[in-house]
Protein backbone atom coordinates (compact mmCIF):
# COMPACT_ATOMS: atom_id res chain seq x y z
CA UNK A 1 0.00 0.00 0.00
CA UNK A 2 2.99 2.14 -0.27
CA UNK A 3 1.54 5.72 -1.93
CA UNK A 4 -1.42 5.22 -1.17
CA UNK A 5 -1.75 7.40 1.66
CA UNK A 6 -0.70 10.43 -0.28
CA UNK A 7 -3.93 9.39 -2.43
CA UNK A 8 -6.29 12.57 -2.04
CA UNK A 9 -10.12 11.50 -2.49
CA UNK A 10 -11.64 14.10 -0.44
CA UNK A 11 -12.81 15.95 -3.47
CA UNK A 12 -14.38 12.52 -5.24
CA UNK A 13 -18.25 12.12 -4.94
CA UNK A 14 -20.21 9.24 -4.71
CA UNK A 15 -21.52 9.83 -8.32
CA UNK A 16 -17.81 10.15 -9.55
CA UNK A 17 -17.25 6.76 -8.32
CA UNK A 18 -20.32 5.10 -9.86
CA UNK A 19 -19.10 6.59 -12.98
CA UNK A 20 -16.16 5.09 -12.54
CA UNK A 21 -17.46 1.54 -11.93
CA UNK A 22 -20.04 2.23 -14.75
CA UNK A 23 -17.09 2.77 -16.80
CA UNK A 24 -15.07 -0.52 -15.98
CA UNK A 25 -18.32 -2.61 -16.11
CA UNK A 26 -19.68 -1.60 -19.76
CA UNK A 27 -16.09 -2.68 -21.14
CA UNK A 28 -16.40 -5.96 -22.66
CA UNK A 29 -13.99 -9.15 -23.05
CA UNK A 30 -11.72 -7.84 -25.89
CA UNK A 31 -9.80 -10.76 -28.12
CA UNK A 32 -6.78 -10.02 -29.75
CA UNK A 33 -5.36 -12.87 -32.38
CA UNK A 34 -2.51 -14.26 -33.76
CA UNK A 35 -1.92 -15.65 -36.94
CA UNK A 36 0.46 -18.86 -35.85
CA UNK A 37 2.44 -19.64 -32.90
CA UNK A 38 2.66 -16.50 -30.89
CA UNK A 39 3.07 -14.13 -33.53
CA UNK A 40 0.27 -11.53 -33.26
CA UNK A 41 -2.60 -11.27 -36.74
CA UNK A 42 -1.28 -7.94 -38.03
CA UNK A 43 -2.46 -4.91 -36.30
CA UNK A 44 -3.50 -6.95 -33.24
CA UNK A 45 -0.32 -6.18 -31.78
CA UNK A 46 -1.00 -2.56 -32.01
CA UNK A 47 -4.56 -2.46 -31.02
CA UNK A 48 -2.95 -4.56 -27.42
CA UNK A 49 -1.20 -1.80 -26.92
CA UNK A 50 -3.42 1.34 -27.68
CA UNK A 51 -5.95 -0.72 -25.43
CA UNK A 52 -2.84 -1.66 -22.62
CA UNK A 53 -2.61 2.13 -22.60
CA UNK A 54 -6.05 2.60 -21.45
CA UNK A 55 -6.13 -0.38 -19.29
CA UNK A 56 -2.82 1.28 -17.49
CA UNK A 57 -4.70 4.56 -17.45
CA UNK A 58 -7.60 3.00 -15.79
CA UNK A 59 -5.58 1.05 -12.97
CA UNK A 60 -3.99 3.71 -11.93
CA UNK A 61 -7.23 5.46 -11.51
CA UNK A 62 -9.04 2.38 -9.49
CA UNK A 63 -7.28 3.22 -6.14
CA UNK A 64 -8.58 6.59 -6.26
CA UNK A 65 -11.75 5.45 -6.28
CA UNK A 66 -11.01 2.78 -3.58
CA UNK A 67 -11.29 0.23 -5.96
CA UNK A 68 -8.60 -2.76 -7.67
CA UNK A 69 -8.37 -3.70 -11.14
CA UNK A 70 -7.74 -7.33 -11.96
CA UNK A 71 -6.59 -7.90 -15.86
CA UNK A 72 -6.90 -11.33 -16.51
CA UNK A 73 -5.22 -13.06 -20.02
CA UNK A 74 -6.22 -16.29 -21.16
CA UNK A 75 -5.17 -17.92 -24.51
CA UNK A 76 -6.85 -19.88 -26.92
CA UNK A 77 -6.03 -22.37 -30.11
CA UNK A 78 -7.62 -24.18 -32.85
CA UNK A 79 -7.81 -27.76 -32.55
CA UNK A 80 -5.12 -28.43 -35.28
CA UNK A 81 -2.15 -31.11 -33.49
CA UNK A 82 -2.02 -32.58 -30.18
CA UNK A 83 -3.97 -31.00 -27.45
CA UNK A 84 -1.63 -30.98 -25.00
CA UNK A 85 0.49 -28.83 -27.49
CA UNK A 86 -2.59 -26.60 -27.95
CA UNK A 87 -2.76 -25.94 -24.28
CA UNK A 88 0.36 -24.69 -23.91
CA UNK A 89 0.23 -22.97 -26.92
CA UNK A 90 -2.60 -21.21 -25.77
CA UNK A 91 -0.70 -20.52 -22.27
CA UNK A 92 2.32 -18.86 -24.58
CA UNK A 93 -0.30 -16.51 -26.56
CA UNK A 94 -1.48 -15.40 -23.11
CA UNK A 95 2.04 -15.23 -21.79
CA UNK A 96 3.18 -12.87 -24.91
CA UNK A 97 -0.47 -10.20 -24.41
CA UNK A 98 0.79 -10.07 -20.42
CA UNK A 99 4.02 -9.06 -21.61
CA UNK A 100 2.83 -6.49 -24.29
CA UNK A 101 0.23 -5.34 -21.02
CA UNK A 102 3.41 -5.18 -18.75
CA UNK A 103 5.18 -2.68 -21.24
CA UNK A 104 2.54 -0.39 -20.51
CA UNK A 105 2.84 -0.60 -16.91
CA UNK A 106 -0.57 -3.14 -16.47
CA UNK A 107 -0.46 -5.74 -14.18
CA UNK A 108 -1.66 -8.58 -15.52
CA UNK A 109 -2.35 -12.44 -14.98
CA UNK A 110 -2.65 -15.63 -17.08
CA UNK A 111 -5.96 -17.10 -16.14
CA UNK A 112 -5.05 -20.93 -16.97
CA UNK A 113 -7.79 -21.79 -18.31
CA UNK A 114 -7.13 -21.79 -22.12
CA UNK A 115 -9.31 -22.74 -24.58
CA UNK A 116 -9.22 -25.52 -27.32
CA UNK A 117 -11.52 -25.44 -30.13
CA UNK A 118 -13.94 -28.75 -30.60
CA UNK A 119 -14.01 -30.45 -33.79
CA UNK A 120 -11.80 -30.19 -36.74
CA UNK A 121 -9.06 -28.31 -37.30
CA UNK A 122 -9.63 -24.95 -38.93
CA UNK A 123 -7.47 -22.65 -41.64
CA UNK A 124 -8.83 -19.45 -40.15
CA UNK A 125 -7.91 -17.32 -36.76
CA UNK A 126 -11.20 -17.48 -35.33
CA UNK A 127 -9.89 -19.90 -32.06
CA UNK A 128 -6.77 -18.32 -31.90
CA UNK A 129 -6.63 -15.32 -29.49
CA UNK A 130 -6.14 -14.29 -26.17
CA UNK A 131 -9.45 -12.59 -24.37
CA UNK A 132 -8.97 -9.69 -21.53
CA UNK A 133 -11.48 -9.93 -18.80
CA UNK A 134 -11.05 -6.90 -16.59
CA UNK A 135 -12.57 -7.63 -12.84
CA UNK A 136 -13.25 -4.30 -10.46
CA UNK A 137 -13.06 -5.04 -6.48
CA UNK A 138 -14.14 -2.49 -3.81
CA UNK A 139 -10.82 -1.92 -1.36
CA UNK A 140 -11.46 -3.27 1.90
CA UNK A 141 -12.12 -0.36 4.52
CA UNK A 142 -9.41 0.67 6.80
CA UNK A 143 -11.12 0.95 10.38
Amino acid sequence: LAGVESLDTSGLTAADRQQFVARIESIEPRNFYFQSGVEFLQGNDVALREYAAELSELQRNAARFDYTMSVNVSGSADASGDDAVNVELADRRADAAVAVLAGSGVVAQVVSEPEVADGPPIQDISKRFVKIQLQLRAMPEIP
